[in-house]
């Protein structure tokens, strides 16, 4: 089986037609998975990247977006931790992974 790895040096953030940000990434992944997400809760869509999932859960970058410098600051504690889910309904961040056939956390 093959797996070819995406790697994206940078993200581009544009207001209408006007690049207001450019976010270097220097990142590698599989999956091609981009989602604008509220991950914090504060109203505000953040940028969400699927860089890993696997058995024991999926993994993500994340930016979340500052209203007052009106740009995205990479978030070190939700990024790269597997079994992110974000629950923007009750408005929950968990964390669920599996350790093997009968582990559970």
């Amino acid at each position: 089986m093959l797996i070819q790895l995406v790697t994206f040096k940078s993200i581009f953030v544009y207001s209408q037609l006007v690049k207001i940000q450019e976010i270097i990434t220097n990142k590698s992944f599989e999956k091609k998975e981009f989602k604008l997400i509220d991950c914090n809760f504060d109203g505000y869509k953040d940028i969400s990247v699927l860089y890993n999932c696997g058995s024991g859960g999926c993994a993500y970058w994340i930016w979340n977006y500052s209203p007052e410098s009106k740009k995205y600051y990479y978030n070190k504690e939700l990024s790269e931790v597997l079994g992110l889910e974000i629950d923007t309904i009750s408005k929950l961040v968990k964390f669920h992974y599996r350790e093997g056939s009968s582990k559970e956390n």
